[in-house]
C-alpha cells in the first residue's frame, strides 16, 4: 500500500492533501514549452480535479532501486511511464523528492537520470503548477492552489506568490500577459492589500539595471488585455503616476506599449487613471529614444490614439512642436510613414490656428518640410491635406521653400516623376505664379525643367509647358545652370533612356528660328547641344548596348562637366568617341 501522508484515498484515486499541494509550490516543476493545443479545464496539471492514477502514486513510493529502475526504462514499450505525460513525471519527481529530501547520494543521482533518461524526449521549461495553470487558464486549478497559498503563507520564510519560472517571471505576469482577467482576480484576492502593492511592484529579474521593470501591467498593456489593465490599476491609490512610468528593459512605459500596439482602449485606461491634468500631460510627454507616445502613434498610424493623446494636454501646439533625437516633429513623421489619416488628425487640432498650423506644416527636419517628404515618397494625398490646410496666398512661399539642397517640392517631384504631384503642386498656384515657380532654381541652378529633362520624364516635361503661355516657351528653356547648360545640354548627357524623346520635346517646343538659337547656346565649357549631341548622342546607343559601365560613365561625365574641369572633361569625350570598352574601363 502506498504511503498515505500526503494523500487522501478516494478509492482507486488519490487527491493531495495541503503538505503535498504545499511540496508542489515550493518546487520547480517541468512542462512543455511549445504547448500550441489549448488544454481543457479536465486536464488540469497534477489532476487536481480528477485525483492522481494509482500506478504514479505506487511506483513513486517504491525503493529507490525500482524508483531508478523507472527512469531509465522510460522509453521501454513494458515501462510503466511510457505514457505519462510530463505533469506526472513531475509529480513524480515531486513525490520521490520529499520522500528522499536527506539522502543527499540519491539526490546527486536525479539530475542525471532526469536529463538523460527521464526527460530526454520533453521539450521542457521549468514551471509550478501554478505557473500552468495561470498560462492555460485552467481557473478551478488556480483557485484550489491560490487557497491553499492564503493558507500556508505564513509558514514560508519567502512569500510563495513571489514565486518566478525560469522565465523570472509570477504567476500574476502570467496571467497579466495571456489575458486570463479571472484569474489575475483570483491571484490578488487570494492576498492582502500590502502583498498586492507588493506583487504589482515585483520586477521580472531580467531587468538587471534596478532604473527599469517589468511589471504585470506593462505586459497587459502590451498585448491589450483592457479588463486586466482597468483591474491592476484599481489596485492603485496612491504614487500612481511613478508606477505608471516605470520603463521595462527596452526602455517602454505601460503607455508606450500600449500605444505602439496600437490598443486604443488601454490608452483610455491608463489616461483616465491619472484625473490630474497636469499629469496626464506630462505622461504624455515621456520619451522613449525621445520619442513620446505621440511620434510613436504617428508613426504606427494608430488616428484613434493619436487623437486620445491630444485631446490629454493643454497645449496642443507646443506638444505638436515637440521633437525626437532625429529632431522629427510627429507630423514629419506621420508623413514620412505615409499616414494621411494621422496627418488630418494633427492638423485638425490647430484648423482656427492658422498661424499656429502654418508653422507646424513649415517647420523643418534640419534639412526638409513635411511637404519635401511627402514628395519625395510619392504620398499624393499628403500632399494635397498638406497644401489645402494652408490659404491661397501664403502656398507660393510654401512651395518655394527650400530643403538643404535648396531644392523645392516641384524639383523633387520633377526627379522622381511624380506625375500627379507635379498637377498638384501647379494647381495650388495661380496663374500668375506658374513662371516665377517654375524657374526656381536649386544650389546647382537647376530648375524643376532641368531635373526633368535629366531624368527623362516626359510627362512631367508636358506638365510644366502646359501651365506657360506659347510666349513664354523659350526664355524658360534657355535658362540655364551654374554650369551654364540648359535642360537640353543636361538631355543628351543623360543616360535615361527616353534621353533621346526628351531631346525631340524640348526642340519641337520652339518655332525653327527660336530652335536655331537654342542649338547653338554654349555651356561653360564652351560646348552647344549640336556639338555635344555629336560627341554623346551617336555614341551613347552604342555604349547602352555594348557596355555595361555606360551609365556610370555618363554620370561621370555629366558630374565632371558640372566641376567645369575641362581637361577631365575633354578626354572623357575622347574616351566616348573610341567607343573602346577597354579603354573605357581605364577611365
Amino acid at each position: 500500500n502506498p504511503d498515505t501522508t500526503n494523500l487522501k484515498n478516494l478509492g482507486n484515486k488519490f487527491l493531495p492533501k495541503k503538505n503535498l499541494i504545499r511540496l508542489i509550490l515550493q518546487n520547480t516543476l517541468n512542462e512543455p514549452s511549445q504547448n500550441k493545443e489549448k488544454k481543457s479545464e479536465q486536464s488540469a496539471p497534477f489532476c487536481l480535479r480528477n485525483g492522481i492514477s494509482e500506478t504514479l502514486l505506487k511506483a513513486a513510493h517504491e525503493k529507490k532501486e525500482s524508483i531508478i529502475e523507472t527512469m531509465i526504462s522510460t522509453d521501454k514499450k513494458e515501462s510503466i511511464c511510457k505514457n505519462w505525460v510530463v505533469e506526472n513525471k513531475v509529480l513524480f519527481l515531486h513525490i520521490i523528492g520529499n520522500r528522499f529530501k536527506d539522502d543527499i547520494e540519491f539526490f546527486n543521482l536525479i539530475p542525471h537520470l532526469i536529463e538523460n533518461h527521464f526527460f530526454r524526449s520533453d521539450n521542457i521549461s521549468l514551471k509550478t503548477p501554478l505557473f500552468i495553470a495561470a498560462e492555460n487558464g485552467y481557473i478551478e486549478g488556480v483557485k484550489i492552489l491560490s487557497n491553499a497559498l492564503k493558507e500556508q503563507r505564513y509558514l514560508d520564510p519567502e512569500p510563495m506568490y513571489l514565486m518566478k519560472n525560469n522565465h523570472d517571471k509570477t504567476p500574476l505576469h502570467i496571467a497579466a500577459e495571456n489575458g486570463h482577467t479571472q484569474i489575475v482576480t483570483i491571484l490578488l484576492d487570494s492576498l492582502t492589500a500590502e502583498e498586492r502593492l507588493d506583487y504589482l511592484m515585483i520586477n521580472t529579474t531580467h531587468d538587471r539595471d534596478t532604473n527599469f521593470i517589468t511589471t504585470p501591467l506593462h505586459l497587459a498593456a502590451k498585448n491589450g488585455h483592457t479588463q486586466i489593465v482597468t483591474i491592476l490599476l484599481a489596485e492603485l491609490t496612491k504614487n500612481i503616476f511613478p508606477y505608471l512610468k516605470k520603463r521595462d528593459h527596452n526602455s517602454y512605459n505601460p503607455l508606450h506599449l500600449a500605444t505602439k500596439n496600437g490598443h486604443t482602449n488601454v490608452v483610455s485606461a491608463l489616461l483616465t487613471k491619472l484625473k490630474n491634468p497636469a499629469q496626464q500631460d506630462k505622461m504624455i510627454k515621456e520619451q522613449y529614444n525621445g520619442n513620446t507616445p505621440l511620434h510613436i502613434a504617428a508613426e504606427k498610424g494608430h488616428t484613434e490614439i493619436v487623437m486620445k493623446l491630444l485631446d490629454s494636454t493643454e497645449n496642443v501646439y507646443q506638444y505638436l512642436m515637440t521633437k525626437n533625437n532625429k529632431n522629427a516633429t510627429s507630423l514629419y513623421i506621420a508623413v514620412e510613414n505615409g499616414h494621411p489619416n494621422v496627418v488630418s488628425a494633427l492638423l485638425a487640432k490647430l484648423e482656427n490656428h492658422p498661424i499656429l498650423q502654418a508653422n507646424i506644416i513649415k517647420n523643418k527636419n534640419n534639412k526638409s518640410t513635411p511637404l519635401d517628404i511627402a514628395v519625395e515618397n510619392g504620398h499624393t494625398q499628403i500632399v494635397t491635406i498638406l497644401l489645402n490646410s494652408l490659404p491661397q496666398e501664403q502656398r507660393l512661399d510654401y512651395l518655394n521653400t527650400a530643403n538643404k539642397m535648396e531644392d523645392t517640392a516641384l524639383h523633387i517631384a520633377a526627379k522622381k516623376g511624380h506625375t500627379q504631384i507635379v498637377t498638384i503642386l501647379l494647381d495650388s498656384l495661380t496663374p500668375e505664379q506658374y513662371f516665377e515657380y517654375l524657374t526656381t532654381a536649386d544650389q546647382w541652378g537647376d530648375t524643376p525643367l532641368h531635373s526633368a529633362a535629366e531624368n527623362g520624364h516626359t510627362e512631367v516635361i508636358n506638365l510644366l509647358f502646359k501651365r506657360l503661355k506659347p510666349e513664354k516657351y523659350f526664355e524658360y528653356l534657355i535658362k540655364t545652370n551654374k554650369r551654364g547648360n540648359t535642360p537640353l545640354h543636361l538631355a543628351i548627357y543623360s543616360s535615361s533612356i527616353n534621353s533621346e524623346l526628351v531631346i525631340k520635346l524640348l526642340v519641337t517646343m520652339l518655332t525653327p528660328k527660336e530652335q536655331l538659337t537654342y542649338l547653338k547656346i554654349k555651356n561653360n565649357d564652351n560646348l552647344s547641344p549640336t556639338s555635344l549631341a555629336k560627341h554623346v548622342g551617336p555614341t551613347f546607343k552604342h555604349l547602352a548596348h555594348q557596355n555595361p559601365n555606360s551609365y556610370k560613365l555618363l554620370k561621370t561625365l555629366k558630374n565632371k562637366a558640372n566641376s567645369g574641369n575641362y581637361k577631365i572633361n575633354s578626354k572623357l569625350l575622347r574616351c566616348l568617341r573610341k567607343k573602346s570598352s577597354t579603354y573605357i574601363n581605364t577611365i
